[in-house]
């Protein structure tokens, strides 16, 4: 499956999300802060199987500290797995990050991280 580019960073509020995720689509996302070099340093990783812009404005009510987002769309629910499996280790795990543990899978399917091959429910 084809990986989608990332796109960002951009700023973390309502109408930088609404200007720059325009299509209602499965993606994934990478919130995080924009150092004092304009250096993006990521924080969580997310996604969405059926409207990124929607779960990006719900992390954003949520309140989540950070200043910056950089998301991919995905062409499906599958894609948007495989490429947030794809961010959390590339961002460093549970280790670097604030999420709490390795993304699940949804329960009805039997997708497997491409990095590690971990099923999480």
């Amino acid at each position: 499956m084809a990986v989608a580019t990332r796109q960002g960073p951009f700023a973390f509020d309502a109408l930088s999300i609404t200007t720059h995720v325009t299509e209602k689509s499965s993606g994934s996302f990478i919130l995080g802060h924009l150092d004092e070099n304009n250096t993006f340093i990521p924080r969580f990783v997310g996604r969405s199987e059926a409207d990124v812009r929607g779960e990006l404005l719900f992390q954003l009510r949520l309140g989540k500290k950070c200043n910056a987002f950089t998301f991919r769309y995905a062409s499906s629910p599958h894609q948007a797995f495989e490429q947030q499996c794809m961010d959390f280790h590339e961002c460093g795990g549970c280790a670097s990050l604030d999420n709490a543990r390795h993304p699940s899978r949804p329960s009805h399917t039997k997708w497997e991280c491409p990095i590690c091959g971990l099923a999480f429910l």
